[in-house]
């Protein structure tokens, strides 16, 4: 087995946006997801949530959780994906949060 470290960066919509997909024949660790709240003046809120992709359904992490003008929400506790489980999220304004995840993939 392989494993490959990784760090991928996203623009966070207001709508259901993929932060990270685990690849085809390939389980990942997400070891923690940074959100940054870009914006100036406003508070931003994030909902984040993984899809089982065996189970065909999708679970809540975090549930409009506020980050502060110009400040980081770290979720840090390891999620365990497999082939095709994702994690996404969703903003309270469109590209006004960017996320960065850290993952592990073992091929």
């Amino acid at each position: 087995m392989a494993t490959t470290l990784k760090n991928k960066g996203q623009l966070i919509a207001a709508t259901s946006t993929d932060i990270y997909t685990a690849p085809a024949s390939t389980a990942a660790t997400v070891h923690a997801v940074w959100f940054a709240n870009l914006h100036a003046t406003n508070q931003q809120t994030v909902t984040v949530t993984w899809t089982d992709s065996s189970a065909v359904s999708t679970h809540t992490l975090l549930k409009n959780v506020p980050i502060p003008v110009n400040d980081t929400l770290i979720f840090d506790k390891p999620i365990n994906l497999e082939t095709g489980d994702k994690i996404s999220a969703l903003c309270s304004s469109a590209n006004d949060v960017e996320a960065t995840v850290a993952v592990m993939e073992v091929t």
